[in-house]
């Protein structure tokens, strides 16, 4: 068994599946699943997988954020109202 390593962490964060990834990456699952577990070294394919995991943990920060800068509905308002009070009892 191999250990989780960081690229592979960091691809299972996005909840991709090798299938999934590798022809984002442009090679095969079985190549991909080789560099993963560090059997296999290629640093033009090390740096395509680091760059769209790059690009892909920003999109997924930008969207957080922008998920926060939009107002709240009337009734999340409400909600949230309505459990601070009840939480000051």
């Amino acid at each position: 068994m191999y250990p989780i390593t960081h690229r592979r962490w960091r691809r299972l964060q996005q909840a991709w599946t090798l299938a999934q990834f590798a022809p984002r990456v442009g090679i095969s699952t079985t190549y991909l699943g080789q560099l993963e577990r560090g059997l296999k070294r290629s640093p033009k394919y090390e740096a395509r997988i680091d760059k769209l995991l790059d690009q892909a943990e920003r999109r997924k920060l930008h969207a957080a954020e922008r998920a926060l800068d939009r107002p709240f509905s009337r009734k999340a308002s409400l909600r949230l109202d309505r459990a601070v009070i009840e939480a000051g009892r």
